[in-house]
C-alpha cells in the first residue's frame, strides 16, 4: 500500500519506505538534513530544499526542522 508523505511520515520506520519512492527520498533528505548520514553541501542543501517543498512532513517532524527552513530560506539558501 503507498502513503503520501504527509500521512504519518516515520522516518524511524523503514518497512513502510520499501516499495514508496517518494518515502525513500523523504528518508534521504531527513537523513541528510539532521545529520545522520554524511553529505556534500549541495546534498544537504537539496535536503532543506526538499523538506521546504514539502511543508507537511516539516510540520510533522517538529519546531526546529521549520525553523531551520526559514532561517534557510532567510539567508537566501533555499526557496
Amino acid at each position: 500500500m503507498k502513503h503520501s508523505t504527509s500521512e504519518g511520515f516515520d522516518p524511524t520506520n523503514h518497512a513502510d519506505m520499501i516499495d514508496d519512492l517518494e518515502r525513500i527520498v523523504g528518508y534521504r533528505a531527513v537523513s541528510l538534513a539532521q545529520g545522520m548520514v554524511e553529505g556534500s553541501e549541495e546534498q544537504v542543501l537539496w535536503a532543506w530544499q526538499w523538506l521546504s517543498d514539502h511543508p507537511d512532513v516539516t510540520k510533522e517532524l517538529g519546531g526546529w526542522f521549520r525553523r531551520r527552513v526559514a532561517e534557510l530560506r532567510d539567508m537566501d539558501r533555499i526557496k
